[in-house]
């Protein structure tokens, strides 16, 4: 199929509908617009719902999935060996002398 040949399958397609939407009466075409706005009010507030659970953060479910994927991403790529020995602390007591008070 050539593209021409597409091209008019799609434009006869699309003079169909609307001939049909012209033999529809009021009553259906009222319902059909009401319909259409409906669809779009719905779609704005999951949208809105969406935002509002994405601005209350992740929920325990998806805190525990992130936590597994976590432990498996260790799992696969293990911190590699400690290669020195940190230096202990000194011990014992450090005398600084008396307090003094000055006015």
């Amino acid at each position: 199929m050539s593209l021409a040949e597409m091209y008019e399958k799609i434009a006869s397609m699309d003079y169909e509908a609307e001939e049909q939407y012209e033999e529809l009466n009021d009553v259906e075409k009222t319902a059909q617009e009401y319909d259409a706005a409906g669809r779009i009010m719905a779609r704005g507030f999951m949208d809105e719902l969406d935002k509002l659970a994405a601005a209350s953060g992740p929920t325990p479910g998806v805190m525990g999935m992130a936590q597994q994927a976590k432990a498996k991403q260790v799992a696969r790529n293990p911190a590699p060996a400690r290669q020195y020995t940190p230096a202990k602390p000194k011990s014992g007591t450090v005398s600084m002398g008396p307090p003094t008070i000055t006015r």
